[in-house]
């Protein structure tokens, strides 16, 4: 006789342990979710003003690295002048259209003419790339909609996870769960009897 309240008590025992962690989990995850709403509309700024100093710093040693090379090419030009008198003859030929008297003009192709500018090597660098989430952190940084609704769901959050998700939350909850599980046994014998009683 008294194995019964023993083994219901354990099983109430049981099911408390099971809510309460349940619970546990839930309240420390909905304060997690929080604090990350918290954090990115904090960081987002300075996040955001960290990857536009990155892209302008590359960009400055794009340029820097390309003035370089252009100075280089500059210089070889100089020198070809000072000790190559063919090269400078070509190049007064093609910039002023002059030549030596009784030299002989041939009509040619515009890509078969003398260019300088092919002689400085072209490469392309490749352009400084941002993060694919660098939209998404825009919106949280620059809109002020974006920001408020952050916010106000992390409040919300906060004070749900305070207020519903507390220990006392767990014999609420736990009764809710048994006034839903006699609901459920009821509708399922009210609706099981008359097939028992077509059977027989």
């Amino acid at each position: 006789m008294t194995a019964e309240p023993e083994t219901t008590t354990e099983s109430s025992a049981e099911l408390n342990s099971k809510i309460g962690w349940f619970v546990s989990l839930t309240f420390w995850s909905f304060i997690l979710f929080a604090t990350t709403l918290f954090a990115a509309v904090m960081l987002a700024p300075k996040y955001l003003t960290h990857i536009n100093l990155t892209v302008e710093r590359y960009d400055n040693q794009v340029q820097l690295l390309t003035l370089e090379r252009h100075t280089q090419y500059l210089n070889r030009i100089g020198d070809a002048f000072k000790h190559d008198p063919h090269f400078a003859e070509e190049f007064a030929r093609a910039q002023f259209h002059v030549g030596k008297t009784g030299d002989e003009h041939i009509l040619l192709e515009e890509n078969l003419h003398f260019d300088v500018s092919l002689l400085e090597p072209i490469e392309e660098l490749p352009q400084a790339t941002t993060p694919w989430f660098t939209p998404y952190l825009f919106s949280i940084a620059e809109e002020k909609n974006t920001r408020l609704s952050m916010l106000s769901t992390a409040a919300f959050v906060l004070l749900f996870a305070f207020v519903f998700l507390q220990e006392s939350s767990v014999v609420k909850l736990r009764s809710t769960v048994e006034v839903m599980g006699n609901c459920l046994s009821w509708v399922t014998n009210r609706y099981s009897q008359p097939d028992e009683t077509s059977e027989q």
